[in-house]
């Protein structure tokens, strides 16, 4: 099989499932994506070719607008790339063992069996997941609050940046020990990182 052979079944095989929860499919993309009232959900479908073996996963992206029209200020992402930035990436693995949760498949066979797997997990951890994480308040919890493992999965700059506008925009108490947390936590990276959150820290300790 060819690698768009492989991704034209597995994205069909999905359109059957995501299409009635608003999801529409961008193949330029490899996403399936909806839109929220202040932002996005996007289903990205990562699909690797070791021919005659092919490995497929999902990775949940969420984009909320307000965190985003700030992260974007100090993100270096330029032009149209600043509207498709996400504020959090959440890996298959998140929802069920192992992490990453991987399929491997080289027949349309082996696909059926991977997405008749994939079904009921999607209908009974990713959707109540996005369900529920649609705002501030809610991925400000998960990321700051409880901290859940694995909840996003980005570079460490990209996650403290977005963990402390989160804190930022949803009034969190525990900002400025996030602030002291994650500057600690960079204190080794390249001075340009560094520089980039600390230039986004200004600007939220001056509103």
């Amino acid at each position: 099989m060819k690698k768009q052979e492989v991704r034209d079944f597995i994205f069909a095989g999905l359109k059957e499932v995501l299409a009635g929860a608003g999801f529409r499919l961008n193949k330029r993309e490899g996403a399936f994506t909806r839109s929220i009232p202040n932002g996005f959900q996007k289903i990205y479908v990562p699909l690797y070719d070791f021919n005659p073996v092919f490995v497929f996963s999902l990775t949940i992206g969420i984009r909320l607008d307000a965190v985003e029209e700030i992260f974007n200020q100090f993100s270096g992402a330029m032009g149209p790339g600043q509207a498709q930035t996400t504020t959090s990436l959440t890996r298959l693995g998140y929802f069920i063992e192992p992490d990453p949760k991987e399929y491997k498949v080289s027949t349309k066979e082996e696909i059926d069996s991977a997405l008749a797997d994939l079904t009921p997990l999607i209908n009974s951890k990713v959707l109540p997941f996005l369900e529920k994480y649609r705002d501030v308040q809610s991925l400000d919890d998960a990321m700051n609050t409880k901290k859940l493992p694995g909840f996003d999965t980005t570079i460490l700059l990209s996650h403290a940046m977005h963990s402390i506008i989160l804190a930022k925009l949803a009034g969190n108490p525990s900002f400025s020990a996030l602030v002291t947390e994650y500057a600690k936590s960079l204190q080794n990276a390249p001075p340009a990182d560094r520089e980039r959150f600390d230039r986004l820290v200004s600007s939220l300790q001056g509103d």
